[in-house]
């Protein structure tokens, strides 16, 4: 099973990420996750799940999963190594290291800071005059 992976799925998974660095625009994304049995790791410690995302307007769809043991922007520099088009990330100050691209910040992210800037109604946990939480 693992020599089939590594011959035949891992080529096709380095494909797809070398098509989305051809893209215009990229949605990209560090996940926290948790890998219990992971050697030289302390059980409950974090890894990271970085995601790669060709926007809606792009001719290839398609998803890219690395993971990494780290959040450090270097993972980004070598995932992002070739690309030079526009990339939509949250505010993650690691993807500053990344030469030649153009930063986007996600509008979801975008919105949770002015909901942050919202003064609660102190009657409830609903902002004043909206159905936001």
């Amino acid at each position: 099973m693992i020599r089939c992976s590594q011959e035949w799925l891992e080529p096709v998974y380095w494909r797809i990420h070398e098509k989305l660095l051809e893209c215009g625009l990229l949605h990209m994304d560090e996940t926290r996750i948790q890998c219990n049995k992971e050697e030289g790791k302390l059980p409950g410690s974090e890894s990271f799940m970085w995601v790669m995302r060709s926007a809606a307007s792009e001719e290839i769809q398609a998803a890219f999963f690395f993971y990494s043991r780290s959040r450090s922007g270097e993972n980004a520099r070598k995932l992002l190594k070739s690309f030079d088009g526009y990339l939509i990330t949250d505010a993650y100050s690691g993807y500053d290291t990344v030469p030649d691209i153009k930063r986007s910040l996600c509008w979801s992210h975008v919105r949770g800071y002015f909901i942050e800037s919202i003064p609660l109604d102190t009657k409830s946990d609903r902002t004043g005059g909206s159905a936001a939480p």
